[in-house]
């Protein structure tokens, strides 16, 4: 717990000399192995650590079980820059780490070889002639614990958004419609859910709280994990990868005043800003094999698509038409983006070569031809929607512009078609 108060009314507390105090914090006599405070592995954080003399340390304990991975973190630091060391019961250290993910928080992630007690000691990381703490030092630390997967989880349900209750609520549904559950039970509008490649978290955002901010959860709703904390600020848009065990969240924030795309994980431990332009950089969308992210920007007027690539941070133009070119779609081999286009007024689809800036148009109706969906593993067609008969229908596709075909021709519209990867679009399953 830290005090920023006046002398006169702190008790029990230490002065650094910096005109104010640290308080001792509610976990209290936690400075060795044997005074060790117990922590879950459900991702509760402990919050309002602090180091109230430079002697300080921190110990918890945990128990886990063998093959099972566990991340530990500390997270949202203040005036000091912590260090985790794990142990096991005899005292050997298993496992350290200093300034994960380019910040003066920690991360270790390890999995256990055998089921035991553990114990996580936090210091402050000593730099010779310096203080490692000051006033008003503070810091949150969390572990969570994740299930073994074989890879990528190939789950029998999906994810929807209903008022049916009256209010917006993410919901999950099996893929034969035989049982239908809320995953979401609060107040306030949950929206624009996105599931883990491993299925153990659903991302969403929620204004709960006044603002929008970035939640995780697990599928059945019993964890629920801000990710977002940004007072005044709206964090939208979130979306997770499609690659094994990459449990990592793009998402857009004004936080800077226009919208920029920031990179977060399931613990909200560390956030890494993508995009500084004085633009609107906006929907953040993955590419299959996880090392880019497309988005649209009005950067240079009009509407873009750019592409930023996470191991190099180099963002690229890959669209500069005449008109507006939004809502990128990745190819499967990653090679290619489809995307809509209004260069002619209405709106059309292309495709263009995030390397050699090829492009193909795949549409050319009077009517609109919007939200393209390139999700079949061989590439091999296009979906979209268009009212070009006066109504919205579903189409596909191929990607070379050929071969268009309508699939519904019902007197009601059809909108948000999602191609599971097993359909022929021409019959036979």
């Amino acid at each position: 717990m830290v005090v920023w108060l006046d002398h006169e009314i702190c008790t029990a507390s230490m002065s650094f000399g910096y005109g104010c105090v640290v308080v001792e914090d509610g976990w209290e006599d936690d400075d060795t192995r044997f005074t060790a405070s117990p922590i879950g592995t459900d991702g509760v954080a402990q919050r309002g650590h602090t180091f109230h003399d430079a002697a300080d340390e921190d110990w918890m304990w945990f128990d886990a079980e063998a093959g099972v991975t566990y991340r530990m973190t500390t997270f949202h630091t203040q005036m000091v820059n912590t260090r985790l060391e794990l142990y096991n019961t005899n005292g050997a250290m298993l496992a350290f780490n200093d300034d994960a993910v380019g910040s003066e928080d920690s991360q270790i992630e390890w999995t256990a070889n055998e089921t035991n007690r553990y114990f996580l000691r936090v210091v402050p990381q000593q730099t010779p002639g310096i203080d490692p703490t000051t006033c008003d030092n503070n810091y949150n630390v969390r572990i969570v614990e994740y299930p073994v997967l074989p890879g990528c989880a190939c789950p029998d349900w999906g994810l929807f958004s209903s008022y049916r209750d009256g209010n917006w609520e993410v919901y999950g549904i099996f893929s034969d419609g035989s049982d239908v559950w809320r995953i979401t039970e609060m107040e306030g509008t949950d929206v624009a859910h996105t599931r883990s490649p491993s299925a153990a978290w659903v991302a969403f955002q929620s204004e709960r709280d006044g603002d929008w901010d970035i939640y995780v959860t697990d599928p059945t709703g019993t964890i629920v994990r801000q990710v977002t904390f940004n007072y005044g600020v709206d964090d939208i848009d979130p979306s997770f990868p499609d690659v094994c065990g990459r449990d990592l969240i793009a998402y857009q924030s004004n936080l800077y005043g226009n919208w920029d795309l920031f990179l977060t994980d399931v613990d909200g431990s560390f956030h890494r800003q993508l995009t500084f332009s004085a633009g609107d950089d906006e929907n953040p969308v993955w590419s299959p094999d996880g090392t880019k992210i497309a988005f649209q920007t009005n950067r240079k007027g009009s509407w873009d698509i750019y592409v930023v690539d996470l191991d190099t941070e180099i963002v690229e133009r890959i669209t500069s038409g005449a008109g507006d070119e939004i809502d990128p779609v990745w190819a499967p081999s990653s090679d290619r983006i489809v995307y809509r286009s209004n260069q002619d007024g209405n709106w059309d689809l292309f495709t263009i070569d995030i390397e050699t800036l090829d492009e193909i148009r795949l549409t050319d109706s009077l009517g609109d031809d919007i939200l393209p969906n390139w999700r079949t593993e061989s590439g091999d067609w296009i979906a979209f929607q268009s009212d070009r008969d006066g109504q919205w229908d579903l189409y596909v596709v191929r990607p070379n512009g050929a071969g268009e075909m309508r699939l519904t021709t019902a007197a009601v519209s059809y909108t948000h078609l999602t191609l599971p990867t097993t359909i022929k679009p021409w019959g036979g399953g």
